[in-house]
């Protein structure tokens, strides 16, 4: 698809133009996502902005980057990602790859999720004059977010070695446009045990794996049993403790043999606060008690664990220049909003950036059937991307 060309002059028009091209590509993760950094490729090249590609490894995902202004200190970065989740088995009302606008709102896979951020993006970077800015604006644009944030590690790596002196960085995650100071972190793991087959009249003789997963997923119920026990009724979050959730079970062949094989998968959110490591060390205490028991009895048997997303918590920043400076952007002193998700935050903030979560949508409207951001949402996004630019306008001091 060919970018837009020549786009509306108004801002709202040509928003929703860029929009309306970055819906119909069908970016769920399982995909590659190179034709949508084509087009933006292309989009940044005609406007004469500066643009690079980070492909991954297997070169058919990439992360990009577009810059409005000079390769200067004092830069500012908006954050997104490219990927959406799958629309599988949802009862959509219209084709979730076609930006439809019914009653003020805009509906596609991907609007309030987050490809309207993008979009405002877009189109305030593209109709400012580049050598009007003496400091610089970045969008920067990752894969994989949905599936871990695994494209955004090699991004900001990028960023830190080759475009230093950032002051801060905008990820614009849904918040309805309001600051948000803080969310939980992601650890995910696979456990997979191995157990020996045999008829389950002579268990005896085998071992099942399944029972012994079952010993295992008991042993986290109770640790997230304690978690809620303890969890802290003035915490900002909702719920105000980590949680720790069995996701995925897998197992066995019939119900009259043994299962050799079961895996399962958890995660456990924390909030900066919760020491991870710390609540896990009983249960992998527990996996080496296990494991060894299993071997004991028959060496081909045993259990492993794999560690599979980890996704930093985001938040706990003292005097935060990025948070300070997006609330003034948006005139506002309220500062301490916290949201269930996860995103790229914390993987800037372990990296030494200033950082902050501010996008526009409403993450209750995302990954389901009928997503949809307000218009009224975009409107705010443009206004608050303009005062970005007015501000980039000044000198570094």
């Amino acid at each position: 698809m060919k970018p837009t060309a020549p786009l509306p002059s108004d801002m709202m028009e040509a928003t929703i133009c860029i929009l309306r091209d970055l819906i119909a590509f069908d970016t769920t993760s399982r995909n590659s996502n190179l034709a949508l950094v084509s087009y933006i490729e292309k989009l940044a090249s005609e406007h004469s902005l500066f643009v690079e590609r980070i492909p991954d490894a297997s070169g058919k995902k990439a992360n990009v980057i577009v810059r409005v202004g000079p390769s200067a200190p004092g830069g500012i970065i908006l954050s997104g990602h490219t990927d959406v989740v799958p629309v599988d088995g949802q009862a959509w009302t219209s084709d979730p790859f076609v930006l439809i606008e019914r009653e003020g709102r805009l509906y596609g896979r991907g609007t309030s999720d987050m490809k309207s951020f993008a979009a405002c993006a877009l189109a305030s970077i593209i109709h400012v004059k580049p050598d009007s800015l003496k400091r610089p604006v970045y969008l920067a644009l990752s894969y994989d977010e949905e599936i871990g944030c695994l494209g955004a590690p090699d991004m900001i790596d990028h960023i830190v070695m080759k475009h230093p002196g950032i002051d801060a960085v905008i990820v614009g995650e849904p918040s309805g446009m309001k600051v948000v100071s803080s969310h939980k972190g992601i650890i995910s793991y696979k456990v997979v045990v191995t157990g020996r087959e045999g008829h389950s009249s002579l268990p005896h003789k085998g071992l099942s794996a399944n029972e012994v997963a079952i010993r295992l997923m008991n042993h986290l119920v109770e640790l997230a049993d304690q978690l809620q026990a303890n969890a802290d009724p003035h915490s900002p979050y909702e719920p105000g403790q980590a949680t720790l959730t069995i996701g995925l079970i897998s197992g066995g062949t019939a119900f009259n043999i043994l299962a050799q094989n079961c895996e399962f998968s958890f995660d456990l959110r924390c909030r900066p606060e919760d020491d991870a490591e710390a609540i896990l060390a009983p249960f992998l205490e527990e996996i080496c008690h296990i494991d060894t028991l299993c071997r004991s009895a028959f060496p081909e048997c045993g259990v492993s664990i794999t560690k599979l997303v980890d996704i930093p918590s985001y938040g706990g920043e003292n005097n935060s220049s990025a948070i300070d400076l997006c609330a003034h952007f948006l005139g506002t002193n309220t500062k301490d909003k916290v949201v269930p998700y996860s995103s790229e935050g914390g993987q800037f903030q372990s990296r030494g950036l200033s950082t902050v979560i501010c996008g526009p949508g409403m993450i209750e409207q995302a990954h389901q059937a009928d997503e949809f951001i307000e218009k009224s949402q975009l409107q705010l996004c443009l206004s608050f991307m303009s005062k970005i630019l007015e501000y980039q306008v000044q000198p570094y001091e």
